[in-house]
């Protein structure tokens, strides 16, 4: 589903939604599964909506339901990551720009 800033309501008292997004994103460091996902419900910090409170529970009961899906991380590790990525252009409803390349 793709969000924008202006759908819904404003949320009366924004600070339980900012402590959600901000420990998901602290999460994202071992679940890459929610990465796109927290990055885009984080975009609106600045006047978050019910709808965007409703996909941030949403993306907690998928970390409830998967708590198998992290990354594991050995101390001693001589880990190597190789990332690639697929921009997507102009998929951000309100700017018209791209959301990662």
């Amino acid at each position: 589903m793709k969000y924008q800033r202006d759908d819904g309501e404003l949320l009366e008292d924004p600070t339980i939604y900012r402590k959600l997004v901000g420990s998901l994103i602290y999460l994202t460091i071992t679940r890459l599964d929610i990465s796109y996902d927290v990055y885009t419900i984080s975009k609106f910090m600045q006047a978050p909506r019910h709808l965007h409170l409703f996909a941030v529970r949403r993306i907690i009961c998928y970390i409830l339901s998967t708590p198998s899906c992290g990354l594991f991380f050995p101390t001693g590790s001589s880990l190597q990551l190789q990332v690639y990525s697929d921009a997507d252009w102009a998929d951000c409803p309100d700017t018209r720009k791209s959301t990662i390349g």
